[in-house]
């Protein structure tokens, strides 16, 4: 098997849980900041502005972008993945911060969701009940690979932050 036999369900739910959301902003910042730096960006404020389409799209990326933690990520990065893979992720926050500040560009505010008053706060408010369960799962995570053979008990636990995650988050990738 390999990376053929890689499923996208499977592969984005990774990505959501361990708060990457890798999938709804990767390069779409690189994308904005492309077409900025080539004399586009009249066009792309144009599109914002007239194109609902293009608005939503950049609503989408700005949801995901808030529902991404890069210092849970790195912390699941840190104790779960190879070292030598630690520059992958280095990449991936560069476009996420990236991606953060084109988005803003575009949609010229000073934090995402300013224009969703009501959808920041209820995203933060929910942040402190998330973010425990994230850092649960990494230690849990981290002890049933260790552990021959694995407990059930434990097992479960791993299963039920899967759960909370995913329904902290409202969505499950």
């Amino acid at each position: 098997e390999g990376l053929s036999s890689l499923r996208a369900i499977p592969w984005v739910f990774g990505w959501t849980q361990s708060r990457q959301i890798i999938p709804g902003w990767f390069g779409f910042g690189s994308a904005l900041e492309r077409a900025y730096s080539d004399d586009r960006g009249g066009l792309v404020d144009e599109m914002y502005a007239e194109w609902s389409f293009f608005e939503t799209l950049v609503s989408n990326v700005e949801m995901a972008l808030v529902k991404t933690d890069m210092e849970i990520a790195q912390r699941y990065v840190e104790v779960l993945v190879d070292p030598s893979l630690h520059p992958i992720f280095e990449m991936i926050r560069s476009e996420f911060e990236r991606t953060v500040r084109e988005v803003l560009r575009v949609t010229g505010q000073e934090q995402l969701l300013d224009r969703s008053p009501v959808l920041q706060r209820t995203l933060n408010v929910r942040a402190p009940y998330i973010d425990p369960l994230n850092y649960l799962q990494i230690s849990l995570m981290a002890r049933q690979r260790d552990d021959e053979p694995v407990d059930p008990l434990q097992e479960r636990a791993l299963l039920l932050t899967v759960n909370g995650i995913a329904a902290g988050l409202k969505n499950t990738g």
